[in-house]
């Protein structure tokens, strides 16, 4: 599996990089600050298991943006997405899990236990 880490604050990636990598040692970790970049790397990925932590405040394209693209096309079924927000509101979690591909909605900052429970709860999705 790859996994894909997406925010446009480069600290924010340096430390979730960090924490993901600890619960997830064997996969490889993408980290962009550009969607558009992204996206790119993703449509380059055909049938590869990809793990996405997408933050929804950025330029260019916003998380809501990046998954209305990738709901657009069924190549990208392969793609399981991690919603990351620092400005949550309950209108934003019922708004993510009407896309079929988030699976999660956590809260800023990535910690261990947050990043611990969300692959037990991967775990048990499969």
């Amino acid at each position: 599996m790859t996994i894909i880490l997406l925010d446009d604050d480069p600290i924010t990636n340096i430390i979730n990089q960090k924490v993901v990598s600890s619960f997830f040692p064997e996969d490889s970790i993408d980290v962009f600050t550009n969607p558009k970049q992204a996206i790119s790397c993703i449509e380059n990925m055909v049938n590869e298991k990809i793990l996405l932590f997408l933050d929804l405040n950025m330029p260019v394209l916003n998380g809501w943006e990046v998954l209305a693209y990738l709901d657009t096309h069924e190549r990208f079924d392969n793609i399981k997405v991690i919603i990351v927000s620092s400005t949550p509101t309950e209108g934003d979690k019922r708004r993510s899990y009407k896309h079929s591909r988030v699976k999660s909605f956590i809260i800023k900052p990535l910690t261990y236990p947050k990043v611990e429970k969300l692959k037990n709860d991967l775990l048990l999705q499969n």
